[in-house]
């Protein structure tokens, strides 16, 4: 699912004197299947990571393959059909647009994927129902708890039948049940096929995963 060659980015610090290297990783790969945890420090390269993975981020030297293609020789619109249709990411703030339902949320999507007009909201409805909010289709952010609009972000990212699910800390903002609940959801997106690479600092979810990878000053240990 996942394929990485001869990985760096590097970037200058504000006096242009000084060249940091944010991530040097010169092989990963990762399975179809896999749940695999990302773990090391803040500013230890695991977000810049996952931007790249996403195609949010081209700005690096080397190969990234993601459901095998090359991101970095993909145009804009090629990338926005890749995130929409193979890989999602979820954020630990959600980026729910406020004063949309969880519906609409979820269907955002739509815009960039195949899904029919006609089919947007029974899909939309049925992701819902996938991450246990199908109650909740009318609910605007402020009207669900910060566990429901994580649910609401991850049925959005699945939307399209995404393979592959990057997630950045998404339990740092979510009290112990909640955070259980989001974990038990992962645990069965991924039986039911679903790819995970998740940036955390949780020992729930690095006790779920089958792999961790750690990041120290951008390069794995």
């Amino acid at each position: 699912m996942i394929v990485v060659h001869k990985l760096t980015k590097t970037f200058e610090k504000a006096t242009h004197a000084e060249v940091v290297h944010a991530l040097s990783i010169p092989n990963l790969e990762v399975a179809a299947g896999e749940f695999v945890a990302l773990t090391g420090k803040s500013g230890s390269g695991k977000t810049t990571l996952l931007n790249i993975l996403g195609g949010l981020d081209l700005a690096y030297e080397g190969e990234v393959y993601v459901g095998g293609e090359l991101l970095g020789k993909r145009s804009s619109r090629a990338l926005a059909k890749l995130r929409a249709e193979t890989v999602a990411s979820v954020f630990q703030s959600f980026h729910l647009i406020q004063g949309w339902s969880a519906e609409d949320n979820v269907a955002l999507p739509a815009l960039f994927s195949k899904v029919s007009q006609g089919g947007v909201k029974s899909r939309a409805l049925q992701m819902l129902e996938a991450v246990g909010l199908h109650g909740k289709a009318k609910s605007t952010p402020a009207q669900l708890s910060g566990g429901e609009r994580q649910r609401v972000a991850i049925a959005r990212a699945l939307f399209a039948g995404a393979r592959l699910l990057l997630c950045d800390e998404p339990t740092g903002n979510l009290d112990a049940q909640t955070t259980q609940g989001i974990v038990d959801l992962l645990l069965r997106l991924n039986v039911e096929g679903l790819t995970l690479v998740v940036a955390t600092h949780e020992p729930l979810l690095l006790s779920a995963a089958g792999r961790h990878l750690r990041l120290d000053g951008g390069r794995l240990q």
